[in-house]
């Protein structure tokens, strides 16, 4: 219930920045020094922004349990967003993306099939369904190019999660990951820059900060926690 309630803010809050109405200061009626006050809907504004943006880098996570080395995964994402300028120098954005993310990290543990050890190595995979909702703030939005840092938070719904497992005496398993909770948060941080308005390049860090719970002796890591870090290079275009 409280993540429903989580989720349901945090929509609440972007439709209310991107959609909200906009109060202009109307002067063509009246003396110049009494304007009056208009609200100027969102089908009347100009400022609205759609576009498509993707991109790849890097994920890892912060674990809660002691592994003998973290490995970097490949990661990629890809999606939809709606931006709105609040000024010349900020702007909100909200984004809808597919984004394929996970871990990937190797473990030295006894051999119950010999007096040894063996080295184990244990990729995760996650795919979510993300909404982050940023506040880019930069230069005029006038200008040819236009650069800015970004920040927000994100929220993500749990498509699926797999696992595949690979061991230096040559036994390995594969599977679901039964038991990761179904939504994740964090916060965003990066910069990027733009051309025309249109054409944007940015990096971005997400830094999740729920802590993952894993419930599965499959994959080795029964009630064990850990928290999503991806850094990657997203690229889009606004019409």
């Amino acid at each position: 219930m409280k993540k429903k309630i989580l989720f349901c803010l945090i929509i609440s809050l972007a439709f209310g920045v991107l959609f909200g109405e906009k109060v202009e200061i109307d002067t063509s009626k009246g003396r110049p020094d009494s304007p009056t006050f208009k609200y100027v809907r969102p089908s009347e504004q100009k400022d609205y922004r759609f576009g498509i943006i993707g991109g790849a880098g890097i994920s890892t996570s912060d674990f809660g349990f002691a592994v003998t080395e973290k490995k970097t995964k490949p990661v990629f994402a890809l999606g939809i967003l709606f931006d709105r300028p609040l000024n010349s120098y900020i702007s909100a954005r909200i984004e809808g993306l597919y984004f394929y993310k996970g871990f990937c990290v190797k473990r030295i543990e006894e051999d119950k099939y010999s007096s040894g050890s063996k080295e184990v190595v244990t990729e995760a995979n996650l795919s979510y369904l993300e909404f982050p909702l940023l506040f880019c703030v930069g230069t005029k939005k006038e200008n040819l190019w236009r650069h800015y840092f970004l920040g927000g938070f994100q929220f993500s719904y749990l498509l699926s999660a797999s696992y595949i497992t690979n061991s230096s005496s040559g036994d390995g398993s594969q599977g679901d990951l039964a038991e990761i909770d179904n939504y994740d948060y964090g916060m965003i941080i990066g910069a990027g820059t733009t051309f025309k308005g249109r054409a944007f390049l940015e990096l971005r860090y997400d830094m999740g900060l729920k802590d993952i719970m894993i419930n599965s002796k499959q994959a080795l890591m029964e009630m064990k926690t850990f928290k999503n870090r991806t850094l990657w290079l997203a690229f889009g275009i606004r019409r």
